[in-house]
This record gives structure tokens, C-alpha cells and sequence, in this order.
């Protein structure tokens, strides 16, 4: 593929999403085989694209030229935007074979970390995408809040599960104080069907531990373990 397109400066392939045990989950949404920059991100924004720290080929210099992972909080957004800077030089080109798997499970870093962390990465995304040619567009930074916000109330939902299941008020008030940060910067659509989701999830939390919110909690995970948060 170098060989065939010598000017392309990102190079990638297809591949299958595994869990914690080496099972396929799924297949990643499919990547055409050529993309600018900009048209990635956006793509990425609008939930089009499966894209991870992983699975790429560059040049060093074009690596070092880019400054390589910039250093937001445990490298949230990192991969995104130096996959952005990377085949925004010259473009991107995907094999049409899938030649890797991406592992990801309940305990992965991505899956883990707090909304304080996220609000933090969010923050230096933002800062460092504003410096860049994609920012030129007004649209594209819509997209991009926007994509942040959608990524922070699926975390959202399954911390809110996981404390209702708990029962624990005082991390229960941490998160909704960090939801209030958060959204301070990134207010998101009103009617998103995540919005819908946690507004829901938020009324059955404040309740007192009870008979309605075991079960509720009960399908809730299940639906969450499904899903495994890969969507985002």
C-alpha cells in the first residue's frame, strides 16, 4: 500500500473490534480508502468512524513534525487529533483487509476514567483543535462540541448506573457537580437520545434506594454490557 501510494502520510487497514477474552465483537465501521484530514474528523465526530491509538503507519518525521500524542489528561482525544494532523499533510489510505484487532473491555483505560478527567481532555482537545485549519470552519467545531458532549453523557449514564447500583450519595453529588463542568463548556443538544437516557437515569438515582431502582439498575447494566460503550 506505501508502495502504491508513496505520498499518502497516514497509513491504516480494517479491523475487528475483541474483548477482554480475544472475542470478536464486531467489525470496525468500514474506512474508505482515501480520506483528507478533515474529512476523518468529521466522520469521527459524527460517530462514522472506529479509530484508536492503534493500527496506523507513518513517517517518524511526519510523527515528530505533528509532535506526535499531545499530552491531554490520560491521553483522552489524543489519537484523534494527531490522526487528524497526520493524514491532514497529505491524507490518509485504508486497506480494505482487516490486518489487527482493537481490544476493548470494562476495565480498558478509555472505559475507566472519571468525568473529571474526561472534562479535562475535552478542554485541551478543543484548545488544540482551534489552532489547526479544521477550526476555519465554524461547522466543524459544532461537530466537534458536539461529539465531545454525546462521548461525556455516555460516560455519564454508565457512572450514574454503577452509583445507583451503589447506593454511594456522596460520589453521586461528585458526578453531578463534574456534569455541571463539563456542561459549562459543552452545552449539548436538548433532545439527543443520550440526553433523553441520562435525564432518566438522573430521576431514578435521586430516588432513595428502593424497589423500583434495583431492577431498573439491574437492566440498565445489562443493557450497558451489551453494548460495552463501543458506539463511542
Amino acid at each position: 500500500m506505501i508502495a502504491a501510494e508513496p505520498d499518502a502520510s497516514l497509513y491504516t487497514s480494517q479491523f475487528h473490534i475483541i474483548d477482554s477474552d480475544g472475542t470478536i465483537v464486531r467489525a470496525c465501521k468500514p474506512t474508505p480508502y482515501k480520506e483528507t484530514g478533515e474529512a476523518f474528523l468529521r466522520a469521527r465526530q459524527n460517530f462514522q468512524r472506529d479509530s484508536f491509538g492503534t493500527g496506523y503507519v507513518m513517517r517518524s518525521a511526519d510523527y515528530k513534525r505533528v509532535g506526535g500524542f499531545l499530552p491531554f489528561a490520560r491521553l483522552i482525544y489524543a489519537d484523534d487529533f494527531v490522526v487528524y494532523c497526520l493524514a491532514d499533510i497529505s491524507g490518509k489510505v485504508s486497506s480494505s483487509r482487516f490486518l489487527f484487532g482493537y481490544r476493548y473491555h470494562l476495565k480498558s483505560e478509555s472505559y475507566m476514567s472519571g468525568l473529571e478527567t474526561l472534562t479535562e481532555a475535552s478542554k485541551q482537545f478543543i484548545a488544540a483543535l482551534e489552532q489547526t485549519p479544521y477550526a476555519k470552519n465554524p461547522a466543524n467545531m459544532v461537530i466537534a462540541r458536539n461529539y465531545l458532549n454525546k462521548a461525556f453523557t455516555r460516560r455519564y449514564i454508565r457512572i450514574l448506573v454503577y452509583l445507583m447500583r451503589a447506593g454511594d450519595t456522596t460520589k453521586r453529588d461528585a458526578y453531578y457537580a463534574a456534569r455541571k463542568s463539563f456542561l459549562t463548556y459543552f452545552p449539548g443538544p436538548t433532545f439527543s437520545r443520550e440526553n433523553i437516557i441520562a435525564g432518566i437515569v438522573e430521576i431514578l438515582v435521586r430516588l432513595p434506594q428502593s424497589w423500583v431502582q434495583r431492577p431498573a439498575a439491574k437492566v440498565l447494566s445489562y443493557f450497558i454490557k451489551i453494548t460495552r460503550g463501543i458506539k463511542n
